[in-house]
């Protein structure tokens, strides 16, 4: 009685344990798992070859839906209460240990699956392509214990059951050898299916690995491209499109593509080991005003006078077109003017009192300079462009009266000098290939000041020099060159340049209509909100 006793004793303490190897399992698994996604998210070396970072595993036998992730997790209870309750006759320890195990390691994953719809695989061996986790060393080396016992039992069966298979075999010693090899080949097949399900979790693991990483990837092509079109102020066109490399097989590629007025798609797939992943974004043009404030300094230095944060301004240019075929040149009669149509001038000259008008629509092209002097007075009616290949030059008191919408291009110089007066009541812009002068006492523009614009269209090497009392109600806008305004000049307006210089009680008024007038690239793109989308 008292063997019993003892012999019961020493079952129930293996039983507990059993029981606290099993809860083991499920307690390091679990704290492998939250240490290796939020503490060493980082990939570390352990043993050379054995590589811990974290892989997410999204496989689940029945999908990962609640009702897939409960079923399997009832599924795994059930097969360890029935291993639990088997009661071996020959209460062989290899099945007890492995039951404890495959408990431990069913039980963890199951919790996994059931409470995040995931896995954690932590342990990586790269060389032998295992992506595993402790749960599913417990599981593997339970199910091998499991088999060993069940193995053993039925060898202990048949040696005491000879009877049942005497028919078959005579000889009791002879039997036992075969089927013992059935055995094996059962469980080799066994094992064969756990190595294959392993490698299968490795493969969907590092896939799903893979697969964030290349949509990291994507994310850092459409940043890139947001630096070169908000940082940089590239225009779309400018940016390469070519694959960008980031290291041994990850790499990522951009697409601009135009989604309408003023919108841009920002498509971007990376690449990483050979899985794709794709991200995209909407993004839109804000433009923004040449003249936001009185002066904007381009070369100033935070804090400096006239600095303004994000300014992007490439020089402007143009062409002067040619003389259309079939013209001819006209010579200037100022008594009769000059009406509608296409005009050419080889020089256009008007002085000594002299005055004329030029009516629209009209185009004038003058392959020589273009001139007002000694109080000539010149009035312009209509929408009228000027073509002029050489100077524009108003000198000693004469007139330009601008009535409707006039657009000139000026291949060389304009200057405006001493007592000048330049009027207009419709919007006027001249542009400018040279340098732009204006002093000693003229008078430019009438306000608003948003009605007359003068760019300078070329390199750092043209100025804008205004000065000697002189008055301009405009906007000057040299945004590679320099502006100089000195000697008692005004400018009620807006000025940009790579260098603003005022001396000698020069003064820059700022006049707020000049916040309607748009161009350039100073806008900015904006990312539209809610419009970020990856695979």
């Amino acid at each position: 009685m008292k063997n019993y006793k003892k012999l019961d004793m020493k079952n129930n303490g293996k039983k507990v344990y059993l029981k606290i190897l099993t809860l083991a399992v499920i307690a390091s698994d679990q704290l492998f798992k939250l240490a290796s996604l939020y503490i060493f998210s980082r990939q570390t070396a352990v043993l050379e070859s054995l590589n811990s970072v974290p892989a997410i595993n999204f496989f689940c036998p029945f999908g990962p839906s609640i009702p897939g992730r409960l079923l399997i997790f009832i599924i795994i209870i059930a097969c360890i209460i029935c291993l639990a309750r088997y009661n071996p006759p020959h209460k062989d320890f290899r099945l007890r240990l492995g039951t404890a195990l495959a408990a431990g390691g069913g039980l963890s994953n199951g919790l996994s699956w059931l409470m995040q719809g995931y896995v954690v695989d932590y342990i990586l061996l790269h060389k032998l392509g295992i992506a595993t986790n402790l749960a599913d060393v417990a599981l593997f080396a339970g199910i091998v214990f499991i088999c060993f016992g069940i193995a053993r039992e039925v060898r202990f069966w048949l040696e005491e059951k000879p009877h049942c298979i005497s028919k078959i075999l005579r000889d009791k010693r002879g039997f036992i050898l075969p089927f013992t090899l059935i055995i094996i080949v059962i469980l080799s097949f066994l094992i064969t299916a756990i190595l294959t399900l392993v490698l299968a979790n490795y493969k969907n693991a590092t896939y799903h690995s893979n697969k964030i990483k290349a949509l990291y990837l994507a994310e850092s092509g459409i940043n890139d491209a947001l630096y070169h079109l908000i940082e940089k102020g590239e225009q779309p066109a400018q940016i390469n499109s070519d694959p960008v490399v980031m290291g041994n097989d990850a790499s990522y590629s951009v697409q601009l593509i135009p989604a309408g007025s003023g919108k841009l798609k920002i498509t971007s797939t990376g690449t990483y080991r050979g899985v794709k992943n794709t991200a995209s974004l909407m993004v839109y043009y804000v433009g923004g005003t040449l003249f936001p404030q009185a002066i904007v300094d381009l070369s100033a230095l935070p804090g400096e006078e006239g600095y303004y944060e994000g300014y992007q301004y490439p020089a402007i240019t143009f062409n002067l077109p040619p003389v259309p075929s079939g013209l001819h040149p006209e010579t200037l009669n100022p008594g009769q003017g000059v009406g509608p149509g296409d005009h050419w001038f080889t020089s256009f000259e008007l002085r000594n009192n002299k005055s004329t008008t030029i009516t629209g629509p009209a185009n004038i092209y003058v392959t020589g300079d273009f001139q007002l002097d000694n109080n000539a007075s010149l009035k312009v009616n209509g929408q009228v462009t000027f073509y002029i290949s050489g100077d524009l030059e108003l000198e000693n008191n004469s007139s330009l009266n601008l009535s409707g919408t006039t657009t000139w291009y000026i291949g060389n110089d304009a200057s405006f000098q001493n007592g000048v007066t330049l009027t207009q009541t419709q919007p006027a812009a001249f542009y400018i290939k040279g340098d732009l002068d204006a002093g000693n006492n003229c008078r430019l523009g009438t306000m608003p000041a948003a009605n007359l614009l003068f760019y300078l269209t070329t390199d750092k090497s043209h100025d804008v020099d205004v000065n000697n009392n002189a008055a301009i109600k405009a906007g000057l806008f040299n945004a590679t060159g320099q502006v100089n305004i000195d000697n008692n000049a005004t400018i009620n307006g807006g000025v940009v340049g790579q260098q603003v210089s005022l001396k000698n009680h020069a003064a820059v008024n700022y006049d707020e209509s000049l916040k309607n007038v748009g161009g350039g690239s100073n806008g900015t793109w904006k990312i539209q909100a809610g419009s970020w989308a990856g695979e």
